[in-house]
């Protein structure tokens, strides 16, 4: 059985053996499974075709852990976004939007790590920032140290982009963020507008759209009390749809079927 969190095509600059690889992975690849286990209905839609057994299977996530995360004080972040640093367009994106904030004391804090090149890289693009003096790099974090971040933000950033990438993925991310208990803006791509509402259980916006994101830190900042129901409703969401042991139950009844 085969777990599929990716379509591994279109994207630049692969060599000319990885783009056969991904062809014949594409065209010929779950012929010699028994069935898979697509990461969102995009997958799901795109590997049809081979006509074996699939399981849905979304982003999981161990809720208590984080939920029972001993708490590292840091100096309190308004805006979060962890990623790696090799997201050099998300990145930018986050780093666009937080220019556009009109508060002139929120602060951002990146969580992102990666080689030395592109921690170097990542690095001078917080330089060139408009308010890179309000802009934070941190990487190597625990995870009592990330959860405890990700709890003492206001809102927790997730950009992504109209990409068949994009579309076909479901950040494990995006349940962390959600389980933290900490509203989430993020953009309208892929499976996470299946369970997640506008101003309800998260801050939804279109993809590409910098000033529309900027617009969503500013109401957090703004209306931090509706802020923080919108993070008690993405937990429930959390717990409703993505618990491990919950989701992996019902994972292993498909595979004793099999």
């Amino acid at each position: 059985v085969l777990s599929l969190v990716e379509i591994y095509k279109g994207r630049r600059g692969q060599s000319f053996l990885t783009r056969v690889n991904n062809y014949l992975f594409n065209h010929f690849g779950l012929k010699f499974f028994d069935g898979y286990l697509p990461i969102s209905h995009q997958l799901e839609k795109y590997f049809s075709p081979f006509n074996i057994p699939g399981f849905y299977y979304p982003i999981i996530v161990d809720i208590e852990k984080i939920k029972n995360i001993g708490i590292y004080h840091f100096e309190q972040p308004n805006f979060v976004f962890c990623g790696a640093a090799g997201y050099v367009n998300t990145i930018e994106f986050v780093l666009k939007a937080f220019d556009d904030v009109q508060s002139r004391h929120s602060r951002l804090t990146l969580v992102a790590g990666g080689s030395p090149e592109e921690i170097r890289v990542v690095r001078e693009m917080i330089k060139n920032a408009k308010n890179a003096e309000r802009v934070f790099h941190l990487f190597n974090l625990s995870d009592e140290e990330l959860y405890s971040l990700y709890s003492e933000s206001q809102a927790l950033l997730l950009p992504l982009f109209d990409t068949v990438q994009d579309q076909a993925r479901f950040p494990h991310k995006l349940g962390e963020y959600l389980a933290s208990g900490t509203c989430v803006i993020t953009t309208r791509v892929g499976d996470l507008q299946y369970y997640l509402h506008h101003e309800k259980s998260a801050y939804i916006v279109e993809p590409g759209d910098v000033h529309q994101f900027s617009e969503m830190m500013d109401r957090v900042v703004l209306d931090p009390d509706k802020a923080k129901n919108v993070g008690k409703m993405g937990l429930e969401v959390c717990k409703e749809n993505f618990e491990f042991q919950k989701l992996g139950a019902e994972c292993k009844r498909f595979l004793l079927e099999l």
